[in-house]
């Protein structure tokens, strides 16, 4: 991401000069463990969560299920204890006052199957409110931080209008009270209808839940895209508040590690979660965050809601727990100082900590590429200073290094490199934070280091998963089955897989002098495709998607295909030429169906894909069957990625021509 970001996202201001907390208070560095639905043992999560460096927990009032007569209250008997043990280890909850009351409304009070409940319901969720307000007041080192509602499901009048009698009656009950508005999940057009209602002037703050995981692209699925968006909010809320950013507490946010187009590897999701907080830290309207969820809810690995966690369902740590763990302390309380001025795609912020030593938090923004980051002592004094992989523990830095080999052009340099006065270090996607009195150092210079030579444009090129040698007789060719269970991605609302009679698929590969050859062998219990040209994809089909890893071009970096056989007879659609073609595809497809399997022969010339055949050339290659069974696109399996989980070929395995 460019520059551009910080101008868009309205934070160069804070950017430049800093901000600091108001006295005394401390960014709020959260989870949610949901102990009103007995996920989670109350004491043992709690002191996991403090062991985990975090500030704050967050659980459910139910008000159905507090007053179960008419005005009489009387807390669920675990929320006493929660609350007391929280607030003994010095955690701080935000206590949700949560759905509707069939005593008031048969339909559920101000949920979204009546948009006009009974003004009985409003002031009776008011009521109860101010009770809860004014019984927990006093608590604790610090106001009670309250959200009214979670995800409200229905229209923006009536939400307005609950929030409003809850506002009055818990301010009357508990001045200092910490009134937050309902976690809107529902993206920015129907927060500002919210605001367009009055929500903000009845409200101290605002919640928001939103996650981008879902998000094709790397770029998308980015922290950075998601910081603008709040960032962006922030902007929206001023429209509504005089100018004002309304301060926001983002009470959900996330990475799941499920298997699925969306998911994310464990050291993906502590890469994100890291940079995220320390971005947060940049905009001081945020006041706390919310990471969902601490444990696991299950253990289906294809289930979204099940993979969540920071521990697993059995609170066995994960990944981004020692990673959240290790910067939570800059997190909490460091001051933001400032952005320096760096690479497009490198990230340096400097924080200034309570004991007045300096951070300086530094990653890249560009997947598979680290950069080295040299820095000059300058006026600092010179004390070692201490080194902080996110997720690691500090090592000791002393001031001088031998840089005996240069990374700009990886010659050797030996004893001439010798740096008496500087730092360096070496950064990736996991943010590496650098600790002391770092006040008159300088950044030297940022070296690009790629993790394998470039491709010609698209940047560093992953090393693939597979390699695959590739013969001249097809009938000789080994086979390579990808049915595996690990291989396939489920697609939401269409049922799982039920196992290799459902779908499986295999392929061999081989060539002659003008064409790669393919045979791929389809097993599918039910067929189904009525798509045409670039939707052929929706239906049983295959996608095949190949690079030219040695040519240069602006275009698209891989050729790709969508390949079917429909009730008209085989069709092949070209969706993408990494050498520009606009002329009719010359790629063939034979394809013939016997029983629940199908057999697709495929003819791809080199010239099309832009290779030119040579004994050890390696092509990137990817492989997708999809499957449809009449209601819609279930699911995949997938030989490499790079096609189905968002265009990609540096995703793609290689075969190399023998």
């Amino acid at each position: 991401m460019d520059r551009r970001f910080w101008r868009a996202a309205a934070v160069s201001a804070v950017l430049a000069a800093g901000t600091w907390l108001s006295a005394g208070e401390e960014f709020l560095l959260g989870s949610c463990a949901h102990f009103s639905k007995s996920r989670a043992d109350v004491n043992a999560t709690l002191d996991l969560m403090v062991e985990g460096g975090l500030s704050a927990t967050r659980d459910d009032i139910v008000w159905a299920s507090w007053e179960r007569e008419r005005g009489k209250y009387t807390p669920q008997g675990y929320y006493e204890s929660y609350l007391n043990r929280a607030l003994e280890l010095g955690l701080r909850p935000m206590q949700l006052i949560n759905y509707g009351h069939k005593l008031y409304d048969p339909s559920g009070a101000m949920l979204y199957e009546n948009p006009n409940p009974p003004q009985e319901a409003f002031d009776a969720f008011g009521r109860f409110a101010g009770w809860v307000a004014a019984r927990y007041r006093g608590r604790g080192n610090a106001p009670q931080i309250y959200q009214i509602w979670n995800e409200w499901p229905g229209q923006a009048a009536p939400y307005a209008k609950a929030l409003a009698a809850a506002y009055a009656q818990m301010k009357k009950a508990d001045p200092d009270c910490i009134v937050v508005a309902n976690s809107c999940h529902r993206r920015e057009p129907f927060l500002e209808e919210t605001f367009q209602q009055g929500v903000l002037q009845n409200c101290d703050g605002i919640a928001w839940h939103n996650y981008n995981h879902g998000e094709l692209g790397e770029k998308n699925r980015s922290s950075e895209t998601f910081f603008a968006r709040v960032c962006n909010v922030l902007e929206l809320s001023k429209k509504y508040n005089n100018g004002v950013p309304k301060p926001i507490y983002l009470t959900e946010i996330g990475r799941p590690n499920h298997l699925g187009i969306d998911g994310s590897t464990e050291a993906e999701a502590a890469d994100y979660l890291t940079q995220l907080l320390l971005l947060f830290r940049t905009e001081p309207a945020i006041k706390g965050a919310w990471i969902y969820n601490f444990s696991d809810s299950g253990y289906d690995p294809y289930n979204q809601e099940d993979n969540f966690g920071l521990c697993t369902a059995d609170e066995t740590p994960k990944e981004a727990f020692y990673a959240v763990r290790s910067i939570a302390d800059v997190v909490r309380h460091a001051k933001f100082v400032r952005r320096w001025k760096t690479p497009d795609d490198v990230r340096l912020l400097q924080f200034r900590m309570p004991d007045g030593r300096d951070v300086l938090a530094a990653w890249t923004a560009v997947p598979d590429v680290r950069h080295q980051l040299i820095f000059s002592r300058g006026s600092a004094p010179d004390v070692p200073a201490e080194l902080l992989v996110a997720g690691g523990v500090p090592t000791v830095r002393k001031w001088g290094w031998l840089e005996w080999v240069d990374a700009d052009n990886n010659k050797q340099i030996g004893l001439g490199g010798r740096r008496k006065d500087e730092i360096s270090f070496t950064a990736g996607s996991r943010p590496v934070l650098l600790f002391g009195k770092l006040d008159g150092v300088s950044l030297r210079t940022v070296k690009r280091i790629e993790r394998l030579p470039k491709d010609g444009g698209s940047g560093g090129i992953k090393v693939p998963e597979e390699v695959i040698l590739v013969g001249k007789s097809l009938d000789q060719a080994q086979d390579h089955p990808f049915g595996s269970e690990l291989l396939y991605r489920r697609m939401g609302g269409f049922g799982p897989r039920n196992g290799v009679a459902d779908l499986d698929a295999s392929f061999r590969i081989a060539y002659d002098k003008e064409n790669l050859l393919l045979e791929v062998s389809v097993t599918d219990d039910v067929p189904f495709n009525n798509f045409h040209g670039n939707m052929l994809w929706g239906g049983d089909s295959l996608q095949l998607a190949f690079s030219a890893l040695t040519r240069n071009e602006r275009g698209p970096a891989g050729t790709e295909y969508g390949l079917a056989l429909t009730p008209q007879g085989p069709e092949v659609f070209r969706e993408a030429s990494q050498i520009g073609l606009e002329t009719p595809t010359r790629v063939k497809l034979d394809a013939k169906r016997t029983g629940t399997k199908t057999v697709y022969r495929i003819t791809v010339p080199f010239a099309e894909i832009g290779v030119e055949p040579k004994p050890g050339i390696p092509i990137g290659m990817s492989l997708v069957v999809n499957d449809n069974d009449g209601k819609g696109r279930k699911g995949y399996l997938h030989w490499a990625d790079g096609i189905a989980n968002g265009k990609n070929p540096d995703q793609y395995n290689w075969v190399v021509l023998q």
